[in-house]
């Protein structure tokens, strides 16, 4: 009878994608059925109650550890572990592979944080207790590595599997058969649609500053030196030594100004935080567009878009404008003690106090001077005929690019700033389609933001 294994992959996602990619390939190859996160379907309710499902009806259990825990259950546990538990717990021979420990890492590939590393160096020990465990250094030894071991555990500890519905004694197995036949087919067809894209037409690839992911320092304190909302004043507030310097129509056209000098500061030290976040926190982004591909694309769209936790702009940092202090009603109690400090210092000169008072404005403030260059007056080309163009909307840029060479690549004239709104780890989703393109391409960059 020629019997098949189901095979359940176990690891984390973002940081060993092409890890999974092997060993999944390697099971095809093994002609066993492969199953994991890539066969869930989408906007599962109960996400724990279908991978125990899946994990019921699978032969073998194969675990891919790197440097990752992985996303965490409601229950605090990482669901790659508590799969790796309710296998162990369900008698399913667990095929452990972990990745060596003194191996180089990019930032996404491990953990920030010192209580997930706490956790999950303990799911390494737990793991590397497993008698069927091995290490691996690169996705191709990781392959190499599986496809032995499992051949040996066919062998050595051989399961139910299942087998054509002519040979099953079962209408139920021929049914279930049937559903993991389609489910083979289609990671077949992925798998060779991801060769045949990979091979022969355009590969896109974007990066940020050209890095694999992006890092930005969230500070919670900016020290910035904001207007206080001014509050109405009244004659018996003002303390008997200044009353000589303060008027009645001093207090009331200062009362009269407050709903109007109100909207002005507010609006002041609203551009006053974003300024001072772009300066102390922003990060300047440059945008590139790469072809790895075998051949031209033609009509690429891309979309960037980022998660809540960022803000995006337009222009660069250095040329960022400073907002101006607003023009607003002088308080009359602090120009009171002003003028009452002068003239005890007996810098009043002829007319006294009178004179100061005849003469002292009812409006002041001051336009804050900004030198800065604006880099986009310096551009000033029209940019309509360009190959590459970009824009911002909503917290994502767009580029559109009318075609791209293979081995070629294309940096965004446009700039843009990223300034983090609060702490944590999340992806900027990247999706691509152009002409050449049946379905959009997604690519995911890890974006890390570390409280100061």
């Amino acid at each position: 009878m020629d019997k098949k294994y189901q095979v359940f992959i176990s690891s984390t996602y973002i940081d060993l994608k092409e890890a999974r990619r092997k060993v999944l390939e390697t099971i095809l190859d093994l002609q066993q059925f492969p199953a994991g996160m890539e066969v869930f379907p989408a906007g599962d309710d109960d996400q724990w109650t279908h991978i125990r499902s899946v994990i019921d009806k699978s032969d073998y259990y194969v675990l891919i550890l790197g440097h990752r825990y992985g996303s965490l259950a409601p229950d605090g546990i990482g669901y790659t572990e508590k799969e790796y538990d309710y296998a162990r717990e369900k008698g399913i021979p667990v095929l452990a592979f972990i990745r060596d420990r003194d191996v180089a890492t990019q930032t996404f590939e491990r953990e920030s944080s010192a209580e997930i590393q706490e956790k999950l160096d303990k799911f390494v020990d737990k793991a590397k207790a497993n008698k069927l465990c091995r290490f691996w250094s690169n996705p191709e030894d990781l392959a190499n590595k599986v496809s032995t071991s499992l051949a040996t555990s066919f062998s050595t500890h051989p399961r139910v599997g299942w087998v054509r519905g002519d040979q099953a004694a079962s209408p139920k197995v021929a049914e279930e058969l049937a559903v993991l036949n389609k489910e083979n087919r289609a990671l077949q067809a992925e798998l060779e649609q991801f060769k045949s894209q990979a091979n022969k037409g355009p590969l896109f690839e974007v990066k940020l500053n050209d890095k694999e992911s992006i890092e930005l320092v969230y500070k919670k304190d900016l020290r910035l030196h904001s207007i206080p909302i001014p509050r109405e004043v009244m004659m018996p507030d003002i303390p008997d030594h200044l009353l000589e310097f303060v008027t009645g129509d001093d207090i009331v056209n200062f009362n009269a100004s407050i709903e109007k000098d109100t909207e002005k500061i507010e609006k002041y030290n609203k551009e006053l935080k974003l300024n001072g976040a772009v300066d102390l926190m922003g990060l300047d982004i440059a945008v590139s567009l790469y072809n790895k591909g075998e051949a031209k694309g033609n009509g690429i769209y891309v979309d960037i878009e980022f998660p809540d936790s960022v803000l995006v702009l337009e222009g660069v940092k250095e040329d960022f404008p400073y907002p101006s202090k607003p023009a607003v009603t002088e308080n009359p109690w602090m120009k009171a003690e002003r003028l009452y400090q002068k003239k005890i210092n007996g810098d009043l000169g002829a007319g006294g106090v009178a004179s100061l008072l005849n003469n002292w404005p009812h409006v002041s403030g001051f336009i804050e001077p900004n030198n800065r260059l604006n880099s986009k007056l310096l551009k000033g080309l029209s940019r309509s005929n360009q190959n590459l163009i970009s824009w911002l909307d909503d917290n994502i840029i767009t580029i559109r690019c009318k075609e791209l060479l293979h081995t070629r690549y294309r940096d965004c004239v446009e700039d843009y700033i990223l300034v983090p709104k609060e702490p944590g780890e999340c992806e900027i989703k990247v999706s691509i389609i152009c002409e050449e393109y049946t379905k959009k391409d997604e690519i995911i960059i890890p974006l890390i933001i570390r409280e100061e």
